[in-house]
């Protein structure tokens, strides 16, 4: 982005979104096709991860900080398209999954816990459409609450 642009898109971002957004049930960015969450699908395009990175030290005592590499998994509850009059920002709320006791390697494969009461991040949902990673959950069997998380393909539409 050229200087001016930069300028510009902080200008309209300081004005703020129209106070009307838009609400979707299905949006394609960066080549995937995501949906929010509809029990009665047989086929779901509503799971999502968010990889992050954190500065974090073992322990109090401690002064040395690592950046570390953090994976969340989530649902896509709501898609909002923030309008900004000049350009439109995409966002998803989700469901995320609690990262402490929801998300485990079993067997070589990776798999969360879908549980309501374990949601983390009820106050803060929200994240950029263009941060999504489309993920797939597949049940590990009828009777447990743990899905299998299949990474989707590239450019998926």
């Amino acid at each position: 982005m050229a200087g001016s642009d930069v300028s510009n898109t902080l200008e309209w971002l300081s004005r703020g979104p129209r106070k009307h957004v838009m609400s979707y049930l299905g949006y394609i960015i960066n080549g995937h096709r995501f949906h929010t969450s509809d029990v009665e699908k047989s086929t779901q395009n509503s799971g999502v991860s968010l990889e992050v990175e954190t500065i974090c030290r073992s322990s109090a005592r401690d002064t040395a900080q690592v950046v570390e590499k953090i994976c969340y998994y989530g649902i896509i509850r709501d898609i909002i398209l923030l309008d900004y009059y000049k350009f439109r920002v995409p966002i998803f709320k989700c469901d995320w999954t609690n990262i402490g006791n929801g998300v485990k390697f079993e067997d070589g494969l990776l798999m969360v816990k879908i549980l309501k009461r374990q949601y983390q991040f009820e106050r803060d949902p929200f994240i950029l459409a263009s941060q999504a990673k489309q993920v797939f959950y597949s049940m590990d069997n009828d009777s447990s609450n743990w899905y299998v998380v299949l990474k989707a393909p590239p450019n998926l539409s």
